[in-house]
């Protein structure tokens, strides 16, 4: 069977698999197990939020975190609005943070703390200088996966 694009598929198996574990991840000092249904469920939770942001396809929207299962279902809510997930490595300088989303368009960023907060909160409010001309990141909006709202 062909696919249109990677949320079709993702939906597509998450409906056959079910309860069927999706992956394990590691909290409170055990493994606890994440179903295909539960992973969907996320992901359109998250997508209908991006909606309900404004993002509309084609949008850019960056994505500044180090290798989580969070990751994986903000990239495929980002997949499924049909907007554009840009991966920025945790280990990136503010500096380049910036340059990478001023390159690539980034209208919104979801990162994976504080740390990574501050480097694109400094992207858009203070800018990066390329080729000696301060340009500031056009970021709308910034989610931070660990926060506790």
């Amino acid at each position: 069977m062909g696919y249109a694009n990677l949320a079709q598929m993702f939906f597509d198996r998450a409906a056959a698999l079910g309860d069927r574990p999706r992956y394990r991840h590691h909290r409170d000092g055990e493994w606890r197990d994440v179903s295909w249904t539960t992973m969907a469920t996320r992901v359109r939770q998250i997508a209908a939020a991006l909606i309900d942001m404004g993002v509309t396809p084609g949008d850019r929207i960056a994505l500044l975190s180090g290798t989580r299962a969070e990751w994986m279902e903000v990239d495929f809510a980002i997949l499924s609005t049909g907007a554009l997930t840009i991966p920025i490595y945790p280990s990136v300088l503010a500096a380049e943070c910036g340059y990478i989303l001023n390159n690539a368009g980034a209208t919104m960023a979801f990162v994976e703390n504080a740390a990574q907060r501050a480097k694109v909160v400094s992207a858009r409010d203070d800018g990066v200088a390329l080729d000696g001309v301060v340009q500031r990141s056009p970021i709308r909006a910034i989610v931070t996966i660990d926060d506790d709202a």
